[in-house]
């Protein structure tokens, strides 16, 4: 994996974050494992 790809994962979720934040939201209510659970294998295959 390129590292400019990784670079702008890492952008995207730090600005996901970022803006949750500046709207009065909790960055934590992002993430919700069980899509985690379905999306990354599906993503992998």
């Amino acid at each position: 994996m390129d590292i400019t790809t990784i670079g702008g994962i890492i952008a995207a979720l730090v600005l996901f974050a970022v803006g949750d934040i500046l709207e009065g939201g909790n960055p934590a209510g992002l993430i919700h494992i069980s899509s985690i659970i379905i999306v990354v294998p599906t993503t992998l295959t």
